[in-house]
């Protein structure tokens, strides 16, 4: 790999690092809202924060420009279809929020 393509799959480890703490801490303030008032929270809720918790993890495992990061775009093409879904659910979740009010 060259200087370039290290360079740049560092800085876009660290971006998906900074994404994916953003979900978790958004998600888990409403998951402790939800826990104070009482209530169940929602699968799909759970599954988004289980995602972005495992793009930490792999995000910090992936971030030094070694030689086998480069072996893990699978992963990141999986993980990123899993961020897709995630999307998808917390749209339909904030779409039929608003449609039953």
């Amino acid at each position: 790999m060259g200087t370039a393509s290290k360079t740049l799959s560092v800085l876009f480890r660290i971006g998906e690092l900074i994404c994916a703490t953003i979900v978790v801490g958004i998600l888990g303030e409403f998951l402790y809202y939800l826990n104070v008032a009482n209530v169940g929270a929602n699968a799909r809720l759970v599954y988004t924060e289980v995602i972005a918790g495992i793009s930490i993890a792999l995000s910090i495992i992936l971030m030094p420009p070694f030689m086998y990061s480069f072996w893990a775009f699978p992963l990141d093409l999986i993980l990123f279809m899993m961020w897709i879904v995630a999307f998808a659910i917390l749209a339909n979740v904030s779409t039929s929020q608003w449609n039953n009010e």
